[in-house]
Formats: C-alpha cells, structure tokens, sequence
C-alpha cells in the first residue's frame, strides 16, 4: 500500500505488547526491503492514561510524516484516533493505514470512534458469502433467540467463523487418528499418527472457504481494503496474496481477467488525490527568535541584511544560507524573528550561550566554537564547516632555525637521546646475527646513526631479524 502511492517514508503505531513488537519487526524488515524509510516507531500501551497519548501524538506531529501504519486493538485505535482529531492529524495531508486487528472490528465500533476514523484505510479479512454462512446465521439466530431471548445478539464476526472451521477440522484429526488406531490395533503394527499431524494434513470447504494449514496457520486467498467513509467501511477492492497485487474484484473460476488495481479512496480531509507533501499552515502567534552576529570578521561567514521598508532583519552570508535552506525544508509552519548582536558591544560568544540556556533566545546562529563547558548548556548541531583558519607570520629572527622554535631544547634534547638509545638496542641485538650491523667500527657506527633517524619518517633499509628487534 505505502508503496503503491511512491512514499518514501513511514511511521509505524503498535500497541506495547510482545505480539506488537513483534508485528513492528516484521514491519520494519518488509519496509526496508522496500527501500522505505522508518521514521520512527512508536510503541503504546493499553494502560497509557490520556496525556501521555496526547505527548506521543504531539511527537508525532512534529516529524512531519505523512504516512502512518497502526496495528493496535480497537479500543486503543479508537481513543488515538479521537486524540489524532482534535491535534488536527486526521486532516488532510495524512494517510492513515489500519492493520486487521483493528479493521476486522470496524463493525462494532461506536459512532464517534468511526467519526474520527473517516479516510481511514484498512485491511480486514475476507470471508466470501457463500449458502453455507447464510444457513449457519439463520440457525444461529433461531437457537439465540429460543435459549436467551431477551440478550443482544451479536453476530458472527470472522473469528467465530475460523473457530467454527478449527473445530470442524479437530473433530475430522481426531476421527482419523482413532480410525489409524483401530486399524493399528487389529493388524498388530504401529501406524497410528499424531492428531497434530493429522490436522496439518485436514483440507476442507468450510464457511470461511477452503480450510487448510501450512505451519500451523490457515491460508488467506485474499485481504478486503477498506476506507472508512460515513457509519462504515467501503471496500475498495482486495489484496491477493498469491500475486501480491491490488484488485478490484475477486477472480471468478470461470473468468480471464480482472479489474486490476484499488477503486477511488477518500483521504482524511475528503479529498481524493494522495498529496506529495503535506504543507503546514505558518502559525504567525509563534515565532523563533534566533540570534545572529550583525557583524562578523568574514562577511562571507555571518552577516545581516535589513529591509529597509520593513527594517526586518535577515541572515545571510554561509551560515545563514544554511540556515535558512534547513529550516525552509523542515517546513515547521512557524515563523523567524532575526535578533542580531555585535562584539562591539561587549556580548561574547558565552553570553550567547547563556542567553540561550535561559531560555530569552530560542536559537543562535554563527561560527560559534564547539567547546564541551558550552556543550553542558545547550545543543550543538553538527559541523557543517571547515574554517582553516591560519595564522601567517614575519620571520623575526631571520633564521633559518626558526623551524626549532615549536619545541625547547630540552625537549630536542631529549628526542635525540631516544633515537640514539634506540639505534643503540637494535645494534646490540642485531649486530651479532645481521650482516648488515656488521662491518668496520666506523661502518657499525654509521649503521646505527641512520637507523635511528631514518625511523622518524620509517625510511630505514635494513631489514631486522630478530623479533626482539621488531617489537
């Protein structure tokens, strides 16, 4: 379904309970080999009281997604779905998919949870109309109302009708399996069979249509797609499972073709073309006052603009182009209020960051270092710049020593002794066994001299032996 309409994205809605995680990770898995991407999975429990409900649905909202997937009961469907109305989630823009534990009991949900619900699509299970699910109603009812006749009664959904086939099929194991063991008894031999084994290999036409187990489940020929409209559910049409396709109709036995694809389908909002994008209206009681630098020592870096119609101030420069393409992209639907701030008046970038904390600015933008005092306070966004700012400087000495200057000479000092201590541990334990520490005194002096230095850049020839040497 999420593919069919080209969306990229989804959330996914499960009740916290372990048949709902593990529905989220089949889910999650059957959409990445989609190439769809999970926005976030959110996971509620039966038990949540109101508020908490309404902060998760808040999250939600503030994602920005379109495409919402929920397998919950009905009764905690019901109450999101309320909630999802009145924070305006059931609007359009918003395509809301319902799995079968929900849909299957569409019919016997009140009329307000249907009216939050409208443009709803959901898949429920079908079970064809046949003569036999007539004659067994009409025999239902006679006997309700001959036994209890002042009770409601209450009609036979789709797990009455899968009980009735499973306990058709039992009674059938387990008349084999005493017929196997009869006949086992009077011919002396052991082939009697198990009555799990037995029920894996029952196949009959039942009310639900043809009954048949593979791995211990009952096979599913086709899935009805509903959209919630009005006091009900309209179908659209059907998801066959052995293709894996959409269809209008059922295909007959005697029929070549069928209707392919899903009749029209109302969205939230009463429309019926799937949106691209959902836009949010700019809320202009709400906006994000964001401090800037109005002058900066790179122009290019950090700077502002003044309208001087409105004297409205505007960023720009590289940090403020960033800005403003994400914030544009994120389309939160609330509005910008540029605050700028000069060094010349004494306001240091930790005033910024202070002012920020205490909550008197929402946001600063600019070539703010990253330090991790700062990070205590407030939020970072990740680098999205270099500067490669470099310092170049007039040699004062005039000498051509100056590249000593970095380290003491303590330190020099110390750094040659090293390199001379080490050339003199690899020649004490190579010289005795490596041709190429051997030689003149001279030569062995040379040797250890070059080997010692050559190490600082691993430009050294001679190959050691010894695996005291290598360590």
């Amino acid at each position: 379904m999420v593919e069919s309409f080209k969306s990229t994205d989804v959330i996914v809605i499960c009740e916290d309970t372990a048949n709902g995680r593990e529905m989220t990770s089949y889910m999650v898995t059957a959409f990445q080999e989609k190439n769809i991407y999970v926005m976030y999975t959110s996971f509620i429990s039966a038990s949540s009281n109101n508020e908490q409900m309404w902060e998760e649905l808040r999250k939600l909202q503030t994602m920005q997604a379109m495409v919402f997937v929920m397998h919950t009961s009905p009764s905690l469907a019901s109450n999101l779905f309320s909630m999802a109305k009145e924070l305006g989630m059931m609007g359009e823009g918003y395509m809301w998919i319902v799995t079968s534990k929900t849909t299957n009991y569409l019919d016997s949900m009140d009329s307000e949870a249907m009216e939050s619900m409208q443009g709803a699509v959901g898949f429920r299970s079908y079970v064809p109309t046949s003569r036999e699910i007539h004659n067994f109603v009409s025999k239902w009812r006679k006997e309700h109302y001959v036994l209890e006749p002042f009770m409601e009664f209450k009609e036979v959904d789709f797990n009455g009708i899968w009980a009735y086939d499973a306990a058709y099929a039992l009674a059938m194991a387990v008349e084999k399996v005493q017929t196997s063991e009869l006949a086992s008894k009077e011919l002396g031999t052991n082939i009697g069979t198990s009555l799990l084994d037995e029920m894996s290999r029952v196949k009959f036409h039942g009310l639900g249509g043809e009954f048949k187990l593979k791995n211990g489940r009952t096979i599913s020929k086709a899935m009805e797609v509903v959209n919630v409209i009005g006091k009900g559910g309209r179908r659209v049409g059907f998801w066959m499972m052995a293709t894996g396709e959409f269809s209008q109709e059922i295909k007959k036995s005697n029929s070549s073709s069928n209707r392919k694809g899903l009749e029209v389908i109302i969205w939230p909002g009463g429309t019926i073309t799937f949106p691209k994008r959902r836009k949010l209206q700019t809320n202009g009681n709400k906006k994000l006052r964001i401090l800037f630098p109005g002058s900066s020592r790179f122009q290019n870096i950090a700077q502002i603009s003044v309208d001087p119609r409105t004297n409205r101030s505007t960023a720009s420069g590289f940090c403020g182009d960033v800005f403003n393409a994400a914030f544009n992209a994120l389309d939160y639907g609330v509005g910008i209020e540029v605050v700028p701030f000069s060094y010349k008046d004494g306001i240091t970038y930790s005033d910024v960051i202070q002012k920020i904390y205490l909550k008197e600015y929402d946001a600063a933008i600019g070539d703010i270092t990253i330090t991790p005092n700062r990070s205590l306070y407030v939020d970072f966004t990740l680098p999205f710049t270099d500067l490669g700012v470099g310092i170049i400087a007039q040699n004062a000495k005039n000498s051509m020593w100056i590249f000593l200057d970095p380290l003491s000479a303590d330190l020099w000092i110390t750094s040659a002794f090293f390199f001379l201590f080490l050339g003199f541990v690899i020649w004490f334990i190579e010289h005795r066994t490596n041709n190429e520490f051997q030689g003149s005194t001279r030569q062995q002096i040379g040797t250890t001299l070059w080997f010692a230095f050559s190490t600082l850049v691993y430009a050294h020839r001679e190959k050691l032996q010894s695996n005291l040497s290598k360590c």
